[in-house]
């Protein structure tokens, strides 16, 4: 049973127990407050104890009920804050009420794994955080190669194990179509392709008609499932004519290809009705991590894989040196 003191602590209506009713009675008790508490019990007996939820006295007679209590810290204990009560609440595999059928999966998966990834976890008095950089690094170093919610970490093995056949490359179709509508938006901020431009026989995509590097490593896809490659050739304009001033403060691009039409660069939406002004492009490049950028551009001819947020361009670089409270390293950043 509980002590006196617990009884008082865990029986107070503002801390919020559902079992404290506004006018002082437990629930589901009725106008029954004394419950049972004692330091001790003495000759096979213990004390009534009684509670308005603030003040406690003894009870001479009358019935009470017996309430258990399930201690996590020991006998009064201190009260856990958020972030104690939750690792504990964890390493004591405790499922709280309420979830969901899919929360509750998802909470017995994270149970499972936890010892796993409990490093990278931390917890305050009202957030639970995930060091994602951090295990980012380590994943892609190699010193996280575990298996955890049902994704193998181990780029490495598995990498060589597709190379040499042991393995069967598994990762999901939706995220090879996610990374080949949004190629150029992580290039050039251009906005995602619709999915038609991987399943439309008019359309296509120019990754898809590449030639085969010598480390690519085959996906077999649904056979339900079906991607048309495009060769880049297709969309050359022979007669075709882009005309492009370069100022010293700002930029017109101008393509004529049956008609002429003016170009914004690095807009990011290009669905937004355009103004005069959007298309005097700032004459402008932001370099935000120029080795980088550099690194993914000699690695791959063509097309290669770089990057708008490592260089950009135009009206977005232009932006950030007008914003407020503008650091100095910024400020450096950015070439007219």
């Amino acid at each position: 049973m509980m002590t006196m003191n617990e009884g008082l602590t865990s029986f107070v209506k503002n801390i919020g127990n559902p079992y404290v009713k506004t006018n002082d009675y437990f629930f589901p008790f009725g106008n029954n407050n004394n419950f049972a508490a004692t330091e001790e019990i003495r000759n096979n007996q213990c004390h009534l104890f009684w509670t308005n939820g603030s003040n406690g006295w003894y009870c001479d007679s009358g019935v009470c009920v017996i309430i258990p209590i399930h201690r996590l810290r020991g006998k009064n204990a201190a009260a856990m804050n958020y972030q104690d009560a939750f690792f504990t609440w964890i390493q004591l595999g405790l499922i709280p009420e309420g979830l969901s059928d899919n929360q509750e999966k998802f909470y017995k998966t994270f149970l499972e794994d936890y010892p796993t990834i409990g490093e990278y976890i931390t917890a305050d008095d009202t957030n639970i955080k995930f060091d994602g950089d951090r295990f980012k690094i380590d994943v892609l170093g190699g010193k996280f190669t575990a298996k955890v919610f049902d994704y193998d970490f181990d780029i490495k093995g598995t990498l060589e194990g597709v190379m040499n056949g042991s393995r069967q490359y598994t990762v999901s179709v939706d995220s090879l179509k996610k990374e080949l509508l949004e190629c150029d938006h992580i290039r050039a901020n251009i906005q995602p392709y619709e999915e038609r431009q991987l399943t439309d026989i008019n359309k296509g995509h120019w990754e898809l008609f590449e030639d085969s590097a010598e480390d690519t490593v085959q996906v077999q896809l649904p056979e339900n499932e079906i991607m048309v490659a495009r060769p880049p050739q297709l969309d050359v304009r022979q007669n075709g004519i882009c005309a492009i001033d370069f100022g010293t403060k700002s930029t017109i691009v101008v393509c004529r290809d049956g008609e002429s039409r003016m170009l914004r660069v690095g807009q990011g939406d290009y669905s937004k009705v355009p103004t005069m002004k959007d298309f005097e492009n700032p004459t402008v490049i932001k370099l935000r991590d120029l080795q980088h950028f550099l690194a993914a551009y000699r690695v791959r001819g063509g097309r290669p894989f770089t990057e708008w947020n490592d260089v950009t361009v135009s009206h977005q670089a232009a932006e950030a040196i007008f914003k407020d409270n503008v650091v100095s390293s910024v400020y450096n950043s950015v070439f007219s």
